[in-house]
């Protein structure tokens, strides 16, 4: 239980972490993304009118899958 109320803790203490899977879509996905370093979880990216992933220079670690759709 202690070591749980840790890892929680650190979530609520670093904004920079996305808690859970992501999936882009959408530049505006992309965009919600520009702030965040680490997605704890697998991130999607299925956006076939997509040209870009600029603004997503600051995030360098995904613990789970990257899929490119």
């Amino acid at each position: 239980m202690l070591i749980f109320s840790w890892f929680l803790l650190q979530f609520r203490q670093n904004p920079a972490v996305h808690a859970g899977s992501y999936k882009i879509e959408t530049a505006a996905d992309v965009t919600a993304l520009e702030q965040i370093e680490t997605v704890n979880g697998s991130l999607t990216v299925r956006a076939s009118g997509l040209v870009t992933l600029n603004g997503l220079e600051k995030l360098h670690t995904i613990t789970g899958d990257l899929v490119v759709d």
